[in-house]
């Protein structure tokens, strides 16, 4: 058979049968949509990729992530099916435009969605977003985008302008602000906290009403996620850190100094005046025996000037033990390595209680670093605590089961 007859019983066929035609079309139509697809995603993709990887490294990883570029691969099948419309039969005519149309217009849209992110992982990676986050501000503006494009889908859809649906929007006013309470809360939330600087990724932030201490490490439209030391994650909506206080713990990192505020309680029975044995063993303390030698000579002056009479020990001035261990306590943190001393600096005796004598140190470490700050102040404390005996004092402390054994039974007075 002669190619000419093949072709005129073709005819035959496709006249007997115009449907089978009209399918063949369509098949074309998207065989020819699926290549172009496929060879945009294998080399065109593949080179737009290589030539960013090399032009801008750092957007390499984001892209590879996000995958931008894939979006614009379906928009070419989608464009032929559009453009193919008036091949196929006029039965289909409108839905290949309408399917090419709304293919279009949401491959659009996925890749701007996909760019955005992309261009936030690279803002994300500069020092700046630390401190200007922008997170909110494209996530409103994808709501933003998305909405519109439901719209113009459902105006392709049903043939409908889309100024059609914005008409009715007045209407459900009322119920739009009732479902996008939340939104429009931290979008607000979002714009103050952005522009009056009050929390950056990386703060340090305490919500205790909300169990939540550590640091933020993201900032979005609707919520703002908190790591706690415990590597728990806490994540508090937006604009509670406008309506409710909490701590930012920014101001102290900034400072470069960590505040010491803690005490030390002694038992008010060891409290005494100096003697001359005491006096001679404290004045071995290099720190202090320059302390101790001015403040005697001044109480001397003093009992001279106002005839004490020194028979008695509670006439006139003398030093006791607490007020020397006290000065100690303060030449000692002063001659710290890793204590500020263009800081606060001082140690004071608070009111007495059923627990002693609160000895206060209130000073500043010349790091913020947890586990060196933590180090340091044990260090402090455990040479405070060493060398109470020096000074003849004792810490106070409520009795254990272990002092109750060490109670004699003939000690115990007897009732008649």
């Amino acid at each position: 058979m002669s190619l000419k007859d093949a072709i005129f019983k073709l005819k035959t066929f496709f006249q007997d049968y115009p449907y089978a035609f009209h399918l063949i079309e369509i098949l074309v139509i998207l065989v020819t949509a699926w290549l172009a697809h496929s060879l945009l995603r294998r080399y065109l993709i593949t080179i737009l990729s290589g030539f960013v990887k090399r032009v801008r490294p750092e957007w390499a990883e984001p892209m590879q992530k996000y995958k931008p570029l894939e979006k614009l691969a379906y928009l070419a099948p989608f464009f032929i099916i559009y453009q193919s419309s008036h091949l196929v039969h006029e039965s289909l005519n409108l839905l290949f435009q309408t399917l090419g149309l709304v293919g279009m217009l949401w491959s659009v849209v996925t890749m701007i969605d996909d760019s955005l992110d992309t261009v936030h992982a690279v803002y994300a990676s500069h020092e700046v977003s630390k401190h200007h986050p922008v997170k909110g501000f494209i996530q409103i503006f994808k709501i933003i985008l998305y909405v519109i494009t439901i719209l113009v889908t459902l105006a392709i859809l049903l043939n409908k302008s889309p100024w059609y649906f914005l008409s009715g929007i007045g209407a459900l006013t009322a119920v739009l602000l009732l479902v996008f309470k939340d939104t429009l809360l931290s979008l607000v939330a979002s714009i103050q906290l952005a522009f009056s600087d009050m929390i950056h990724i990386g703060d340090w932030v305490s919500m205790p009403q909300y169990g939540a201490d550590g640091d933020v490490i993201d900032i979005a439209l609707h919520t703002v996620s908190i790591q706690n030391w415990d590597k728990t994650i806490s994540t508090i909506p937006t604009y509670k850190f406008i309506t409710e206080s909490f701590k930012n713990w920014k101001g102290m990192s900034q400072s470069g100094g960590r505040r010491i505020c803690r005490s030390i309680f002694l038992d008010a029975n060891s409290v005494k005046f100096i003697d001359e044995s005491l006096f001679k063993k404290l004045k071995k303390i290099q720190i202090l025996k320059s302390y101790l030698e001015q403040k005697e000579i001044e109480i001397e002056r003093f009992n001279e000037e106002t005839g004490v009479n020194p028979g008695s020990p509670v006439n006139g001035r003398k030093q006791t033990n607490l007020g020397a261990f006290r000065a100690y306590m303060e030449q000692y943190l002063r001659s710290h390595p890793r204590i500020r001393k263009d800081m606060t600096l001082l140690v004071r005796q608070q009111a007495s209680s059923e627990q002693g004598i609160p000895i206060q140190i209130y000073t500043f470490t010349n790091t913020t670093v947890w586990a060196s700050y933590e180090s340091i102040q044990a260090d402090i404390f455990d040479h405070f605590f060493a060398i109470l005996q020096e000074f003849e004092l004792k810490v106070f402390q409520n009795p254990t089961g272990a002092d109750f054994s060490q109670v004699q039974p003939s000690s115990i007075p007897q009732t008649a």
